[in-house]
């Protein structure tokens, strides 16, 4: 008797020619890396990006003490989402608008 078919994803093939052995080692580990990182979040985000919303929340908190490079924080966040396809371009400027929404309420009140 056969084991029953499994559904699995499909795994990407690194051609091992192309490749140097670091090479190999370093995309095996970033793709480990990634797939850990999708595991926890969800499979698909929705508008806007809560990613950058509090990204840019906590910039604002932060710009005070470091400046215009607290604003790196939320531009390196909202590329991580692009490049992880987590988000599409569209999600993160209102996503920023959220986070400054909320900061200025935030600033009403104390």
């Amino acid at each position: 008797m056969e084991p029953p078919l499994q559904a699995t994803e499909p795994k990407t093939e690194i051609p091992e020619t192309q490749l140097t052995p670091s090479a190999s080692l370093a995309a095996l580990l970033s793709e480990r890396l990634l797939a850990c990182v999708q595991s926890f979040d969800a499979r698909s985000n929705s508008f806007p990006s809560m990613h950058v919303s509090v990204a840019t929340l906590t910039s604002l908190h932060l710009q005070p003490h470091f400046g215009a490079a607290a604003f790196a924080f939320p531009v390196l966040v909202g590329l991580s989402c692009l490049f992880t396809k987590q988000h599409y371009l569209v999600d993160l400027p209102p996503g920023a608008v959220l986070g400054w929404t909320v900061y200025r309420i935030y600033s009403w009140f104390t």
